[in-house]
């Protein structure tokens, strides 16, 4: 029983943390790209980058929500293990 507690906590781990990969790589990339190519500084390249930030700024603070949630998930286990 403890080995299959231990399997699905590990697996809820990795899933966690491939979703917050997912959710903070495009944005990082983005600041990445923006260092390299100066998107920032040319007048075509201002607007769009923006909006693009915008957006993936937002898709980066989705990964705070989904924190909390893990961390009550885990939360409930513990507290069924105690029982």
């Amino acid at each position: 029983m403890s080995h299959l507690r231990r399997q699905r906590a590990i697996r809820r781990c990795l899933f966690m943390a491939t979703i917050q990969v997912i959710l903070n790589a495009p944005y990082y990339t983005l600041q990445l790209i923006d260092e390299i190519y100066s998107l920032q500084s040319t007048p075509s390249g201002l607007i769009p980058y923006l909006y693009m930030d915008a957006v993936l700024y937002l898709l980066y603070l989705c990964q705070f929500p989904l924190v909390s949630l893990y961390i009550a998930t885990l939360y409930s286990d513990m507290k069924a293990v105690d029982k």
